[in-house]
């Protein structure tokens, strides 16, 4: 039987399906641990586990855990239930959601495991603090309203008034484009906003290193949407550039220990335009801003780290 894996994700296959058409697969290739990414695919590891009988660990990042379970179109309320009852260990993208697993009911043993950074593709190349009235801002991300760029658009005029030569570059795309363009029309910076569309890596790469401060101004939604463990802070963070961050999820937690208290209140464009302006203004501290968030990279997010730690779970529960 073949089987569309996005169509099993959206609902449109039973996980019944998907267990019959890899079981016979995955028995020959004998595993010795399943490790299920998502919480998601808990139908789908549950049955699976149960048949082969070995190990098996799982990674929750955030709306898996915050949105998933409890929006009943997707008709899974339960299915974490079964689900914990046969993970060895959970890891976790931040102690945010850890504690939101921990509601959920898991009492195994779980440990953060936060989303990583491939620091050969970013590599250290901090700039000069801004001056002269001009300060670059850079904002990378999907263009909805849960990353909150309306925020930052409305945090401009704040800005302006102590950078006057201030611009935004906006990286991605989105359902929301249109809607925040006409935004900064009716707040007249369109002048100082280029939406440039989706770009690749190393074009990220390129938009950081000539920017002074990376903005996530990431909201809280209704529905319980929130940030896991931003990924864009930690790359920017390693090329050494400040990033100023609102509080969604475990996005405070990307912060280094020492500027974690920096980050703000969601859906706050007065707070956040304050930030911007306290942390470009910062220049006497600039280098060391920039020498501290790259080593906070190296330390907690480089891949090569997390990998290890994965397997040494890995090792143990086989």
């Amino acid at each position: 039987t073949r089987v569309r894996v996005a169509d099993l994700l959206r609902g449109r296959t039973r996980s019944a399906h998907f267990v019959e058409a890899v079981l016979d697969p995955l028995r020959r290739a004998e595993p010795e641990l399943l490790h299920a990414h998502f919480g998601w695919t808990a139908p789908i590891a549950t049955r699976l586990q149960r048949q082969l009988r070995v190990p098996m660990v799982a990674t929750f990042h955030a709306t898996d855990v915050t949105v998933w379970p409890t929006e009943s179109r997707y008709g899974r309320r339960n299915s974490y239930d079964a689900f914990f009852d046969v993970l060895s260990h959970a890891f976790v993208v931040s102690e945010y959601i850890g504690e939101v697993v921990r509601n959920l009911g898991y009492r195994g043993t779980m440990e953060v495991l936060p989303a990583g950074v491939q620091l050969a593709r970013f590599p250290y190349s901090p700039g000069e603090a801004p001056r002269d009235g001009v300060l670059r801002l850079l904002y990378v991300g999907r263009l909805t309203l849960r990353k909150g760029l309306d925020v930052l658009l409305r945090a401009l005029p704040t800005v302006v008034e102590a950078f006057p030569d201030t611009s935004l570059e906006v990286v991605g795309a989105g359902v929301e484009e249109r809607q925040f363009q006409e935004l900064a029309e009716s707040l007249g910076v369109e002048h100082r906003v280029r939406f440039v569309g989706p770009q690749s890596a190393d074009a990220i790469f390129e938009a950081m290193t000539r920017s002074h401060v990376l903005v996530l101004p990431s909201r809280v939604m209704p529905n319980g949407e929130v940030e896991g463990s931003p990924v864009i802070m930690k790359e920017a963070m390693a090329v050494g550039v400040p990033v100023v961050a609102a509080r969604s999820g475990g996005s405070a937690e990307v912060l280094p220990p020492a500027y974690r208290d920096e980050a703000v209140p969601a859906d706050d464009s007065m707070a956040l335009g304050d930030r911007v302006v306290a942390v470009a203004s910062s220049s006497q501290t600039w280098e060391e801003r920039s020498r501290i968030g790259r080593q906070w990279v190296v330390e907690q997010y480089d891949w090569e780290r997390l990998g290890a730690r994965t397997a040494a779970v890995y090792s143990r529960l086989t």
